[in-house]
């Protein structure tokens, strides 16, 4: 809200809101789209999804243009590549280094093929 507030009167245009795909909650279907209900199942993906709120009520008042990206799967070099949590990055990392083929979306089992678009 106090960086909305900033961008809003310091004249700046646009504001990129780095989002969270855990907007959408634990439900099975894919892929996920934007049209989808939105159903947070944590204090963080709400958090999230009440910032994208902020951002559409900022557009509507004042007109600051806004964007929110609901990221999938991000990685890091913080990130613990044996960690069970967004695992699927850096196993390709480490296959691709150890010089094996990665798995293609092909042959892979739908699970381990899941969408990065909320389109």
């Amino acid at each position: 809200m106090n960086l909305l507030v900033a961008a809003r009167d310091a004249g700046v245009r646009r504001v990129v809101f780095a989002a969270s795909s855990s907007a959408y909650g634990d439900t099975p279907q894919l892929p996920k789209r934007e049209s989808m209900t939105p159903n947070p199942m944590s204090p963080y993906a709400a958090q999230k999804l009440a910032g994208e709120h902020y951002l559409r009520i900022f557009y509507e008042i004042y007109g600051l243009e806004t964007v929110a990206l609901r990221y999938f799967n991000v990685f890091g070099p913080r990130q613990d590549p044996k960690s069970t949590y967004g695992r699927r990055h850096p196993r390709f990392i480490t296959t691709v280094l150890r010089g094996v083929p990665p798995p293609s979306t092909a042959t892979a089992s739908r699970r381990a093929t899941s969408p990065t678009s909320t389109t």
